[in-house]
């Protein structure tokens, strides 16, 4: 058997490398087209373009383009169904579209997975104004500033909007009226 030159080894490695390159682009490639047109068809292939759909599905909630998250979100769940931040994306990008009834159902399923989702313990709080429910609000307040004290500087920007957003507007059930959308 010949030995191998040096130039003709690296002429090897050089294939191998490309041809490693090209089954991974292809495999990425296959998930993007899996989830054509913003319309989830399937599971992602890697782990992260979940997280990359759930990275984008949050700024364009972010960017107040709820149309947008929506797909992005449900390819997240796609690939991580039992995460409830994701779950709460979903519900977030439904009630800023006016979907009352959907982002109620994936609240319920979010609220069920964990406490620790932000716009879920923001949309159970309202709804427990709505409702005069004083301890069910308690309730979702210090898990909201339980989740707070481990939050960034900009997470807690992003709390504060989220809190505009969803916070009950009106009078309080059995108090006086709101002073603003901010707490107090």
């Amino acid at each position: 058997m010949a030995k191998l030159s040096g130039h003709r080894w690296a002429s090897i490695c050089l294939a191998v490398l490309l041809l490693g390159y090209a089954t991974v682009a292809a495999i990425n490639g296959l998930g993007r087209w899996i989830s054509d047109e913003g319309e989830p068809h399937g599971p992602p292939v890697f782990t992260y373009d979940t997280m990359a759909a759930r990275a984008l599905a949050t700024r364009a909630l972010a960017n107040n383009a709820p149309a947008q998250a929506l797909p992005l979100a449900r390819m997240a769940l796609l690939g991580d169904p039992v995460d409830a931040q994701v779950v709460g994306l979903i519900g977030r990008s439904e009630i800023l579209l006016g979907h009352g009834a959907k982002a109620d159902a994936a609240f319920r399923v979010s609220a069920g997975l964990g406490w620790r989702d932000t716009a879920t313990q923001l949309y159970w709080y309202s709804r427990a104004f709505d409702l005069g429910d004083a301890d069910m609000a308690a309730q979702r307040l210090d898990a909201v500033l339980r989740v707070r004290a481990l939050l960034t500087p900009e997470q807690r920007e992003e709390l504060r909007k989220m809190h505009r957003e969803l916070a009950p507007r009106g009078p309080r059930p059995g108090g006086p009226p709101r002073r603003g959308p901010g707490p107090h």
